[in-house]
């Protein structure tokens, strides 16, 4: 307990930088339980605050402090803070358990190139991101999470929603995007949950899929993607041979990297054919048709010498061996 201000720590006309620190069950007299500043502005990073008396933080009106990344008890406004229980071991260890919100929850560029090892003297950086605190957490965390099964897709697909470390057992609420709410789902014994729904018709984009239970909330995105659409038309043919006919898309209207065949059907002379192309993803598409004139029918999947060839909007040819598209091909 401090005397007078600053149970942790107590700035006084000073700004220190302050990274990767926990600052927890201290107490002052006055003012600034965590932190006390006066004429001050330190740089908070990486840290919890928690538990301190009274209040976690005190500034002076000449004093200012920036927090990022850290766990502050009651809130603290700065990029990626949180308010949330960091679930220490406890009994005066303040380690953190296999679940506390602070795992992998700081900012690996606040952290100086000579800090390679925690108070511990164990790796800082495990898993890829430093923890909040000044103890990095080395096992297998079990924190919250969800996952999302596709992570994209159409309207009407199924979309299942998993989740484990739920530590609060009951309702849980998922909103996807700005309609579906799904909220009748509870969790199991082990904080664990699967939840599957389809996606109701709303504009296409990226989605925020929102998981609730009582003061957790996680996010994952969902892209929300354009239902596959069909082109139909028709080809008319004035001559007199018979084969097989393929009708090919592109997205390119010279068709660079090979088309696709989307549709076969037998041609037996002059007449006008249809054909349907179903399940494209919304886009711009070229479409060109040729049919095997040339027995025996239906063995080669590409143009050739011999064969005919049509192109909507622009006229395909096969000189030397070689496709040749002239003019400008008419999108659909």
């Amino acid at each position: 307990m401090a005397n007078y201000y600053g149970g942790g720590i107590c700035c006084y006309n000073s700004s220190p930088t302050i990274t990767n620190c926990t600052i927890s069950n201290n107490s002052a007299k006055y003012y600034g339980g965590g932190i006390y500043c006066w004429n001050s502005s330190p740089t908070v990073t990486n840290s919890i605050l928690w538990e301190d008396s009274p209040g976690e933080i005190y500034l002076d009106v000449s004093s200012s402090i920036n927090i990022t990344y850290s766990n502050i008890q009651g809130g603290y406004a700065g990029e990626d803070n949180i308010n949330t229980n960091p679930l220490f071991v406890g009994g005066g260890d303040y380690h953190l358990t296999a679940s506390s919100p602070c795992i992998d929850k700081g900012s690996n560029d606040a952290v100086p190139t000579w800090l390679t090892t925690d108070l511990d003297g164990n790796p800082r950086i495990v898993n890829g991101i430093v923890d909040m605190g000044a103890y990095e957490f080395q096992g297998t965390s079990t924190q919250p999470s969800i996952t999302v099964i596709p992570n994209q897709g159409y309207v009407g697909s199924i979309v299942t929603v998993q989740g484990s470390g739920i530590s609060e057992q009951g309702l849980v609420r998922i909103d996807f995007g700005t309609h579906q709410t799904i909220t009748t789902t509870e969790t199991t014994e082990n904080g664990t949950f699967s939840v599957t729904f389809i996606c109701d018709n709303q504009p296409i984009g990226t989605k925020t899929i929102t998981v609730s239970s009582g003061s957790l909330l996680l996010t994952s995105n969902f892209l929300l993607l354009a239902s596959p659409g069909t082109i139909t038309g028709n080809i008319s043919y004035t001559g007199t041979k018979t084969g097989i006919a393929y009708v090919v898309y592109s997205t390119d209207p010279f068709f660079e990297g090979g088309p696709e065949i989307g549709s076969t059907f037998s041609v037996s002379g002059a007449g006008s054919y249809s054909f349907t192309l179903g399940a494209l993803p919304v886009d711009t598409y070229y479409i060109a048709c040729w049919f095997d004139a040339e027995p025996p029918y239906g063995w080669n999947t590409s143009p050739m010498p011999g064969d005919v060839l049509g192109l909507h909007g622009g006229t395909i040819t096969i000189i030397d061996g070689e496709v040749k598209i002239t003019g400008t091909p008419t999108p659909v």
